[in-house]
């Protein structure tokens, strides 16, 4: 943004945000130091929080950088504008930006950098306003998709090398998760009755395996978890020592609960093979926290094929196991007790 200041001096304003949550800084410089930009001479700026103007006395410290290499205004601008921060703040602030209302959907045609710092704003905007906590693990995913950080993990063979674990008790929060754990527990319970009726119990060991979709609607949802994994899969296996007796079935052992996902963008595909590109409204993305823009998954995608970026997908997971006693009575009833959840090691 460009203004004149009290002074009569036109000076350009750039600012970045933090994406730790701390709030936006802003970067102050004035036509004649943009000037020496381009002429490949030291330049001087100033900083300040957006609340401030850089001419007030506190402000009257100007800072003093090197020389760099542009060849005209536009390229000292887009220094200024995406490179500078880095300089005068860290690098934990990054540019921010605000999509107008009038853009089109955000999608792979945009500049990567571009895209790289939408999310980025994201990330910070919900680490600072989101006072609930709720939205904070979506952001901090977020975040490590941006920053392809998330750890190795050792011995996989699996396509993606890196993952990261989830809190079993967190996940068990979310309805969707809660609700895909008690299908597989009754699909259990239903093949328990059912060997039962073949006598098929009688001193056996029982171990089943069962399978349940998380799923989410795509494109928007105010669920936490949609942001922070969105669908996804739950896998348990039951490992039970079963009786029969006068009364009923008891059933002891655990389970094993394996939930998964890959953190990607990857393009859905219909019945046919026609690949279809799925977008969402992203929240925090507009001038004003409530504005949404709507982004193509592409733009994400993107970030993970240019070399200027880090981004990089990774595998969702978590494990854990619960001990529990499972009785069916005779007469339909059915009582679970479990005695130890979320255990995490052997």
């Amino acid at each position: 943004m460009m203004f004149w200041d009290p002074n009569g001096l036109e000076t350009y304003s750039f600012t970045y945000i933090s994406i730790k949550g701390e709030g936006d800084k802003v970067i102050y410089i004035e036509e004649d130091e943009i000037d020496n930009m381009i002429n490949n001479k030291p330049f001087r700026y100033r900083v300040s929080t957006p609340a401030l103007l850089p001419n007030f006395s506190f402000m009257r410290t100007q800072r003093l950088h090197r020389s760099i290499k542009v060849s005209d205004k536009w390229e000292a601008l887009k220094f200024a504008r995406f490179e500078l921060g880095a300089t005068a703040f860290g690098g934990e602030y990054r540019p921010k930006i605000t999509i107008p209302d009038w853009f089109p959907v955000i999608n792979n045609k945009f500049p990567a950098s571009y895209i790289e710092n939408i999310g980025w704003t994201v990330v910070g905007r919900t680490r600072e306003y989101d006072f609930s906590g709720l939205f904070h693990p979506a952001a901090d995913n977020y975040a490590v998709f941006l920053s392809g950080s998330a750890p190795e993990e050792p011995g996989s063979s699996h396509r993606f090398l890196r993952a990261v674990d989830f809190d079993p008790e967190w996940l068990m929060r979310d309805p969707k998760i809660s609700k895909a754990h008690d299908e597989n527990l009754k699909n259990f319970i239903q093949e328990l009755w059912r060997l039962k009726n073949k006598n098929g119990l009688t001193g056996k060991n029982f171990i089943e395996l069962s399978e349940s979709p998380v799923l989410y609607e795509e494109g928007w949802s105010t669920e936490p978890f949609f942001w922070a994994a969105g669908s996804s899969n739950l896998r348990s296996k039951a490992y039970l020592n079963v009786s029969v007796t006068k009364k009923g079935i008891l059933a002891k052992g655990y389970i094993l609960n394996l939930w998964h996902d890959i953190y990607d963008w990857e393009p859905m595909y219909d019945s046919e093979g026609n690949r279809i590109e799925k977008s969402t409204l992203v929240p925090m993305t507009g001038k004003y926290l409530h504005q949404r823009h709507e982004i193509d998954d592409s733009a994400w995608r993107k970030l993970q094929c240019v070399s200027e970026c880090k981004a990089a997908p990774f595998r969702m997971k978590s494990l854990w196991r619960e001990n529990l006693t499972i009785f069916l009575g005779r007469n339909g009833e059915i009582e679970i007790t479990i005695h130890d959840n979320f255990i995490t090691k052997d």
